[in-house]
């Protein structure tokens, strides 16, 4: 029984380790994937409205502009959007999962000026976001910026979420282990003692 019993550590730890590199790798995989589809899915947006933008700029209609960006209101994957003209704020809209672009959009400003050669995901008041910015080239030697602004939470949170969930299907599989451990001896127990007593009866 204590010979079994030792058993116990080692497959804890062969687990464990196990768990923690497919961890890692897991994290890595799937860390790849969302950002990849946050890519893809800001990309496809800014290719839609850039000529329209771009045609409203060059004609200075600021309102007709603002109409435009009122489609962010209807993608549920963003937080918002920005238009710059010569690195100032021509118009923005905010998307459907919070209005708080509104509130955060100095903070917005500040980081594209100060960082448009940088990673595309950032970090504003703790919240991970993620910047896709698109420039394009306006009449009388502009320039026209087209900033969208997506939630990145799910990156963000991502390894606590994975970890999470590795760990409780490791304690399942520890317990499981151990159960196994502990009964099969048992079990053996019970089943030599039951064939003895058969051969006992025979006997008499």
């Amino acid at each position: 029984m204590k010979n079994k019993l030792r058993l116990i550590v080692p497959v804890t730890l062969t687990m464990f380790t196990v768990a923690v590199i497919f961890s890692f790798s897991q994290i890595q995989y799937e860390k790849n994937g969302l950002t990849r589809g946050l890519e893809i899915n800001a990309e496809s947006a800014s290719e839609n409205i850039m000529t329209p933008i771009q045609t409203i700029l060059n004609e200075g209609d600021t309102k007709e502009l603002k109409a435009l960006l009122q489609w962010a209101k209807d993608d549920e994957n963003l937080l918002g959007i920005v238009v710059y003209r010569d690195g100032q704020i021509a118009s923005y809209a905010a998307g459907t999962q919070s209005s708080s672009i509104n509130r955060r959009l100095a903070q917005v400003h500040e980081s594209f000026l100060q960082n448009r050669q940088s990673p595309s995901f950032r970090k504003l008041s703790g919240q991970l976001l993620h910047f896709h910015m698109k420039q394009f080239p306006l009449n009388k030697s502009g320039e026209g910026t087209l900033l969208l602004i997506q939630n990145a939470a799910r990156i963000q949170n991502l390894p606590n979420e994975i970890v999470l969930r590795n760990l409780f299907l490791l304690l399942k599989l520890m317990l499981t282990s151990v159960i196994l451990i502990i009964l099969v001896p048992f079990l053996e127990t019970v089943a030599l003692n039951a064939h003895m007593n058969r051969r006992l009866i025979r006997i008499r």
